[in-house]
């Protein structure tokens, strides 16, 4: 999701790259359901890049492992990348007919988690971006979703808040709505694991800022995790309800804006029919298939 190429000036406009796909094995990270984001001239979550193509490399092996990438990490173990787990693509719904963008992924991970897991991504270019993910399976998994920073950005936590400063006068917040979840800030760590690292140039790492969201023991689970851009002298948004269902087809997610105002988000994707409600107002869904 862009902004029209005539938009200018460039610091002005939003950018959401996201990837749900397995067509082959060669460059495949572990990293369905993976995505950069970019706001006001500045990349704000990003990927851990390539480092260089040793396959044996504790570089390299970090750099293509799920928790490298804005994912759902299953037992800190990586996503399958054999050539029998290969999906084509995983998306289910999109829309782009309003101010709210929306994407729909859906995956079985059989290989080594036997866990369902649902990804869906609203975004609001310009306000804010919405990540929730429903993970659930018959045995107990530790899940941890983590989102990796810019490195130009340092992120700040507090007992009350997260974010990071994206210029003299904004700011992106990040709330987290989940029940029982632990977080964890990590930044050029080393030991037991990489974790926090960036590859912006070959053959290089530099620290940027990690932060991960990790139920342990847990069969079923749904994250949902905000991040907000305002002015600096604003509040923090403030999460009122997270709802979903046992099969992660109907969710429900409000909060309160920097600005005080309510955003209102329902979303039910079923076998008979896929809807969006942004504060009562339905916006049109185009589907592609249900595959399970």
């Amino acid at each position: 999701f862009r902004d029209k190429w005539d938009k200018k000036p460039w610091v002005e406009c939003s950018y959401l790259a996201y990837s749900a796909s397995f067509h082959k094995r060669t460059h495949k990270h572990a990293d369905d359901f993976t995505f950069e984001w970019s706001e006001l001239g500045q990349r704000i979550l990003v990927d851990a890049g390539k480092f260089g193509y040793e396959k044996n490399s504790v570089e390299r092996l970090y750099v293509e492992s799920t928790r490298a990438h804005n994912c759902v990490e299953i037992d800190e173990k990586d996503y399958s990348r054999y050539n029998h787990d290969i999906f084509g693509s995983a998306i289910e719904a999109w829309s782009e007919a309003g101010d709210v963008k929306l994407v729909d992924s859906f995956l079985f991970r059989k290989r080594f988690f036997d866990t369902r897991h649902r990804r869906i991504v609203l975004f609001k270019p310009g306000k804010w971006l919405l990540i929730i993910d429903h993970l659930k399976s018959p045995t107990k998994h530790k899940f941890t979703q983590w989102f990796h920073f810019d490195p130009n950005l340092h992120l700040n936590q507090t007992i009350d808040s997260i974010h990071a400063d994206l210029s003299p006068e904004n700011r992106v917040w990040v709330t987290n709505f989940g029940d029982n979840e632990k977080s964890e800030h990590l930044k050029a760590q080393f030991e037991p694991r990489l974790q926090g690292w960036i590859s912006v140039e070959p053959y290089k790492l530099e620290p940027n800022d990690a932060i991960g969201f990790t139920v342990d023991n847990s069969e079923e689970h749904t994250f949902a995790t905000l991040f907000s851009i305002s002015k600096k002298e604003g509040n923090n948004p403030q999460p009122i309800m997270l709802k979903s269902n046992s099969a992660g087809k109907y969710i429900r997610v409000k909060w309160k804006t920097p600005e005080g105002n309510a955003e209102d988000i329902i979303y039910r994707n079923t076998n008979e029919s896929t809807t969006l409600l942004i504060n009562d107002h339905e916006v049109p869904v185009t589907t592609r298939y249900k595959n399970h």
